[in-house]
């Protein structure tokens, strides 16, 4: 009885179909082809939830966990070793549930990892990132 008092609702989460749907607007407003859940890495095992088919592939990760956000650094890292041009933008809902020091240290190993403000903030930078 005491445990159940304790133990917390769980809570579905849309994030990563809301990422999706706002990236997905912001290459359309472009007119870039956006791909859903593509193999990126060599071995095939690790999966795009957005690829842009642009100049410099634009890789989105929807950062749902920790180990989410550990998998979007191996895609850069491995993109990286094999000299693939690739941008990785990995966005998280809140970075405290992934950890602090987690979502810090993905900046050094994503070319962005950002936490999720808003689909306005998220198109923009997409968008600016497709331009350049």
């Amino acid at each position: 009885m005491a445990l159940a008092c304790l133990r917390r609702a769980r809570t579905v989460s849309d994030f990563r179909e809301r990422v999706v749907q706002v990236v997905q607007a912001a290459a359309a407003s472009l007119g870039v082809e956006a791909r859903l859940d593509v193999p990126v890495d060599e071995s095939q095992s690790l999966r795009a939830d957005v690829y842009l088919l642009s100049r410099v592939p634009l890789i989105v990760i929807a950062a749902t966990s920790a180990q989410r956000l550990m998998e979007a650094e191996i895609i850069w890292l491995d993109a990286a070793r094999r000299q693939e041009p690739a941008y990785v933008l990995a966005t998280v809902e809140d970075a405290r549930a992934v950890g602090i020091n987690q979502y810090t240290q993905a900046n050094y190993y994503t070319d962005k990892t950002v936490e999720f403000t808003g689909a306005k903030a998220l198109g923009e930078l997409v968008a600016h990132q497709l331009r350049h």
